[in-house]
């Protein structure tokens, strides 16, 4: 995986990234609107700041993110005291579903 991230206590903050089999996903800011659920005793928990690299680790196409995301809540965890959650939303592209 390829990105733009900040570096905090060893652990990339991924704005975007990209990874070997052409899946994108971005960060984007979404003030106002952003909404982060409870943890959730089904399915997948993962916070905000995990999203990026959990679905483009495990993840080839567009496809398999909404698969996954449909089993998946996205949580209210703050990534440390000083960095509490960001409002955004994120935007998945491949590259394959344009060949």
């Amino acid at each position: 995986m390829i990105g733009m991230a900040t570096v905090v206590d060893n652990y990339p903050l991924y704005a975007e990234a990209t990874n070997e089999k052409g899946l994108s996903i971005a960060g984007l800011n979404f003030p106002k609107s952003a909404h982060y659920h409870p943890v959730s005793d089904t399915g997948y928990n993962i916070s905000p700041y995990e999203l990026i690299p959990y679905l483009l680790g495990r993840c080839e196409t567009v496809k398999e993110i909404r698969e996954i995301l449909e089993q998946t809540t996205i949580t209210n965890i703050d990534f440390n005291a000083e960095l509490p959650l960001s409002p955004i939303h994120w935007m998945a592209s491949s590259l394959n579903s344009l060949l």
